[in-house]
């Protein structure tokens, strides 16, 4: 497994509880970065979720990733560093400010971790590029 598996791996346990959309990966070509294009993918994004409305969440590890995504109305939910890597974790449309996003101590009844519960899916790894 790559370096940013074995992070995205360690955050399960920071990933909220609640129905929701998880962005895995939203990328522009550097040569093209600071153009608009990062922004128009995240507006179809929102068109999508629009559909079926969920809170939107999403991990980075790069402080001018997390500036974008807030610049957009995205809260830091929590900021963490995994195997040296430092990390942030951020949300949009929770409609708690007081829910429990990044609560890494989850545990039911029966003592067992939670499962992830998010709608769509997770890019694969051909989907990924580092």
């Amino acid at each position: 497994m790559d370096r940013w598996g074995h992070v995205s791996h360690s955050l399960n346990e920071f990933r909220p509880l609640l129905d929701h959309w998880h962005l895995s990966v939203l990328g522009v070509e550097p040569s093209f970065q600071g153009r608009g294009f990062g922004g128009r993918l995240l507006e179809a994004l929102f068109a999508a979720i629009a559909v079926q409305p969920a809170p939107l969440y999403l991990e980075s590890d790069r402080e001018e990733s997390v500036r974008f995504y807030r610049a957009r109305g995205f809260e830091e939910r929590a900021e963490t560093r995994v195997h040296g890597v430092r990390c942030w974790c951020l949300g949009q449309g929770f409609a708690d400010e007081t829910e429990d996003l990044c609560d890494p101590v989850r545990k039911p009844d029966r003592g067992g971790p939670i499962p992830h519960r998010a709608r769509g899916r997770e890019a694969s790894e051909s989907e990924v590029a580092l």
